[in-house]
């Protein structure tokens, strides 16, 4: 519901905290407001310093009478909100025209899209009037925009403008074991409490006190740091990922003079993080509060007293606000034991009970309510005798459930009771024993469900014992069954990109995949290690089932990957570089011969991580610059790597290169581009991926969102520069956290706090990269339960109700099934390529490369041994096999005797997609051409190789120079001649 009001009388006023520069005190520029941004109107807004509501200036719009509301448009700094909470928007304005206009509201989300929740305000009054807007927040963030156009001229002032967030109630603060000191365990020793420094400076006071008779006494005499006067409180249980507040009363006898410091450790004292520094401490008691995430089952907080600033303090009740956790949903009737009469129990069932044991209701010893159940047994037995059953309940199969009862023994000696299921086709599962003390207690153990129907048993003959029980329950953990409605249709079906996904364990079952998706990756059955684990054992059994589900489906696959530096054989380790060089060769001709014919790739990465993780054999492939012709450089491996792959892939083929840490960092996203445009320069990489992990993704620091996505669309932008299709091939958004009122991203918050904050993610970072004109699809990494960011709850799938996320059932199954993104790669100046994932290019484009030396001995020498002709070629690499060759125009292409040879040229690329021509061209001259491959058509401008002098030797100088050369031949001729024919460059 939309409100607005004038003033209000008579209530208890809730506190409205201004937003960022509400005030508009701070100026980033003539007439412009630090975090506010104009959208329509520009000219008319102006600052004003003699009409002001508070502080020194505040915001002048101008009407001069225009069309619409919106054409005079300011658009308020994001703020942090809860989704499905409400919240008010205040600001005071006044008129220079009493009561002749009205002002428009309305929210966006805090990238300041999606504009909705539009109201008008009553006329605008000469005087200070505070307005309100009263809204139901939609995203994690949100900016408010202002509407002050009309077609009736007027100019407004606008000040202090602030936000009430919804009220909470305030929490409970359980104390913490001795938190009001009042327990000593030794002079000046308070039970559960540990100094860590400066013990000496720590005693007892019973003068200065909050409640009780003492509180702790901490004397710091002036130590350089912190950490110096050092306490630590008892542990205390912790939920992993939910948020605690520590509370304590302190008091300083010197009044602000000193800070104090906070910090959370694990239960046993160690790991200390998480460190918060307070302000001054007044000579009043003052409350603390220190807000954590807890990261184990059991915390400790640390208090740091020192500073170099002489001071004594007061310290006690210390208290822990715990997290609000709902309470989860109890399936069984009668889990109380109250409904029955005598010994039997309404919807339980009682069996098995033998000579010696007993079930009996039981009045006198019971948890809650006026009745439980007592079990009696005289002898150690067999568990199964008595057992008490519940009645058969309704379950979701694959999903897990808890089964819990409040059990305590008579006496102290050794007591147990087992667990156990039973379904309709008698298959059980067992719990181990758990142990039952003299005290209640709750014993549990979890069963993923094997039936649609089922029985849960209490077995209790183990241990001679009398037994009680009471408070049984039946809860739902997680079900693992996903909830996915029968029309769904994969989301990118019939677009220009693909949206698409991992096959693994947690991205299946393969009839859920195939209504999201439309294309596939291996996660990790591509990789080296996994096929060839065992030196020259080739194992594809898991890989070709992942292949054949892409064909059978019409999916574009991308194989995961050639080279990499991890996940690859161990064996590899402590080859010489030949013999790397043979497996390398041998690994790739296994998969280009294995996935052949119907069979072939769409994509290949050949190289993943190259700045991130090289592999150990990268000095082997920089060996093989002589051989490839490939110039010396930091990343000439990956050129080899590359030029090997064109080699032994088809064009249909696409290669792709592959890395992390280019979204978010411009040095990595540089020197990608640079390794991309070595590989561009021979024609050698078709697709550029981005890997688009959370963790290269996410908010860093504590900037607005606005410059952390504006980094990610430049660093985007570097790589789009490059001309090829970008591929984002490893997506994910974390989902584990909520914003907080100073917009900083906490791990923890409920379950929509947790949603909501996935779903702007994915608006602000997927939507960029699925928008941008060279992005031709996105895969992601993974999408329910079990996906390598488990921890992170980067899944997709709530992994307890099976339902999709708002992430997924909002945007991508929604907001983008209903996009139309831009595809338009732009791959060379002058060149415009449609690309589609889905059929290859019918034109494969192609390099030319043209060596040339003094010292080629096939060059024409005069009789001074300077060069007349050099000798040259001209290479045609990475084209379509079969293609046809016409080379025309061409300039200063000789044969050995200097005469011009005949055009055109005539050929056929041949099964290694090359085409070579043999030509000679005087010295300092470039020889030039046009050369046709197929319909397309380049310029080829050849090498102009400066006039040199070669000094001819004698012939007893030769004599040398053959003996030498022969030793050294000799040496290295088998492994040459073994690799230039692995490489297929064999006439």
């Amino acid at each position: 519901m939309l409100l607005w009001f004038t003033a209000s009388f008579g209530l208890q006023a809730q506190v409205c905290e201004p937003i960022s520069n509400g005030g508009f005190e701070t100026n980033s520029g003539t007439n412009v407001f630090a975090g506010w941004d104009y959208y329509n109107g520009a000219s008319n807004f102006s600052i004003s310093t003699d009409m002001v509501h508070g502080g020194t200036s505040s915001m002048q719009a101008a009407n001069p009478g225009t069309p619409n509301t919106y054409s005079l448009q300011v658009l308020a700094p994001a703020f942090p909100t809860v989704v499905g909470q409400q919240y008010t928007f205040k600001i005071w304005i006044k008129a220079l025209n009493n009561n002749t206009t009205t002002i428009q509201f309305s929210r966006r989300d805090g990238s300041g899209n999606n504009e909705n929740g539009y109201m008008t305000t009553g006329t605008i009054s000469s005087q200070w009037t505070e307005l309100s807007y009263v809204f139901t927040a939609q995203y994690t963030s949100t900016r408010i925009t202002l509407n002050l156009g009309g077609t009736t001229a007027n100019t407004y002032h606008l000040d202090d403008a602030c936000v009430i967030s919804p009220t909470v109630a305030p929490q409970a603060c359980t104390s913490l074991t001795n938190g009001n000191f009042e327990s000593v365990s030794a002079p000046n020793m308070f039970t559960g409490w540990s100094y860590l420094n400066g013990a000496s400076n720590f005693s007892i006071s019973n003068d200065m006190v909050h409640g009780g008779s003492s509180a702790m006494q901490a004397a710091n005499p002036g130590m350089t740091n912190s950490f110096n006067v050092q306490v630590l409180a008892p542990a205390f249980p912790t939920v992993v990922g939910l948020q605690y507040t520590f509370k304590i009363w302190i008091k300083a006898l010197n009044n602000n003079t000193n800070t104090i410091q906070f910090a959370k450790r694990d239960g046993s004292g160690g790991n200390e993080n998480g460190y918060t520094t307070t302000g001054t401490i007044p000579d009043q008691w003052t409350e603390l509060s220190y807000t954590f995430t807890a990261q184990y089952s059991n915390t400790r907080i640390t208090i740091n007293l020192g500073g170099a600033t002489a001071n004594t303090y007061y310290l006690d009740d210390a208290c822990m606000v715990e997290p609000s956790i709902p309470a989860p949903t109890c399936l069984l009737s009668n889990g109380g034991f109250e409904q029955g009469s005598g010994n039997t129990f309404t919807d339980w069932s009682i069996f098995n009970v033998i000579a010696g044991v007993t079930v009996t209701q039981e009045t006198a010893m019971v948890r809650s309510g006026s009745r439980a159940v007592n079990v009696s047994v005289g002898a150690n037995g067999n568990s199964f005798q008595p057992q008490l059953l519940t009645p058969l309940i309704s379950v979701v199969p694959g999903a897990t459930y808890k089964f819990s009862v409040y059990a305590k023994s008579a006496n102290s000696s050794t007591a147990s009771i087992q667990m156990s299921t039973n379904n309709p086709s008698n298959i059980q599962q067992f719990s181990a024993n758990l142990p039952v003390t003299i005290n209640w207690t709750q014993v549990s153990a979890e069963f993923v469900a094997n039936a649609s129907t089922m029985r849960f048993v209490l077995n209790l003959g183990a241990n001679a014992n009398t037994y009680y029980l009471d408070d049984a329950c039946l809860e739902l953990v997680c079900t693992s069954t996903t909830h996915v409605a029968p029309a769904q249709s994969p989301i990118a079906a019939g677009k220009t990109k693909f949206l698409g996904n991992i096959y693994a364990n947690h991205a299946l079952p393969e009839s859920e995949f195939i209504k999201y998706f439309n294309q596939v990756v291996s996660e990790n059955n591509g990789k080296w290690g996994s096929i060839e684990g065992t030196r020259d054992v080739f194992n594809w059994t898991n890989i070709d089932i992942e292949r054949q589900f892409a064909l059978a489906n019409n999916m574009p696959y991308r194989f995961h990957v050639l080279l990499w530096g991890s996940q690859q054989p161990a064996w590899l380790t402590g080859l010489s570089d030949e013999e790397q060089i043979d497996e390398i060769l041998e690994w790739f001709k296994g998969v280009s011969e294995h996935f052949s014919g119907p069979n072939t790739l769409e994509y290949v990465e050949v190289v993943n991580e190259a700045l991130n993780q090289p592999p150990i054999y990268a000095p082997a492939l920089t060996s093989l610059n002589t051989t490839l012709g490939t110039t010396p450089s930091p990343y000439d491996w990956v050129v080899n790597a590359f030029k090997l792959a064109r080699s032994y892939f088809p064009a249909e083929t696409k290669l792709m290169i592959n890395e992390y840490r280019i979204e978010n960092e411009s040095a990595f996203t540089n020197n990608y581009a640079n390794i991309i445009a070595l590989l561009k320069a021979d024609n050698l990489v078709d697709v550029v991926g981005m890997q688009g992990h959370t963790f290269s993704t996410k908010r860093y620091g504590s900037g607005p969102f606005e410059n952390v996505t504006a980094n990610l669309a430049a660093n985007l932008q570097t790589i789009a520069d490059q001309c090829l299709p970008i591929m984002i091939t490893e997506f994910d958004i974390e989902g584990n956290s909520y914003l907080n009122m100073s917009g900083q991203a906490i791990v923890g918050g409920t379950q929509a706090q947790k949603d909501s904050f996935q779903l702007a993610e994915y608006k602000r970072i997927f939507g960029l990269y699925w928008n941008h004109p060279s992005v031709v699809g996105i895969t992601l990494w993974g999408w329910r339960n079990g996906m390598w960011q488990s921890t992170s709850e980067a899944y997709l799938f709530d992994q307890c109700t099976g339902l999709p996320r708002p992430a997924l059932s909002v945007y991508l199954n929604d907001s983008i099934r209903n996009s139309n993104p831009p595809l338009d790669i732009t791959c060379d100046p002058g060149f415009e390529v449609a690309y589609t994932f889905t059929i290859p290019d019918s034109l494969s484009p192609f390099g030319l490369q043209d060596p040339c030396s003094c010292g080629d001995t096939l060059n024409v020498f005069d009789d001074n041994g300077s060069v007349v002709l050099f000798h040259d070629y001209l290479l045609i690499t990475g084209a379509e096999v079969g293609a046809s060759v016409s080379i025309t125009n061409t300039t200063n292409f000789f044969d050995a005797a200097g005469n011009p040879i005949p055009t055109p040229i005539i050929g056929t690329v041949d099964e290694f997609g090359q085409f070579r021509i043999e030509y000679y061209h005087p010295a300092s001259v470039s020889a030039t051409a046009d050369v046709t491959v197929g319909n397309e058509t380049q310029s080829f401008v050849g090498s102009s190789c400066e006039a040199c002098l070669v000094i001819i030797p004698t012939m007893d100088q030769w004599g040398i120079i053959i003996l030498l050369l022969l030793m050294s031949i000799v040496s290295v001729l088998v492994y040459k001649t073994s690799l230039i024919q692995k490489l297929g460059f064999t006439k």
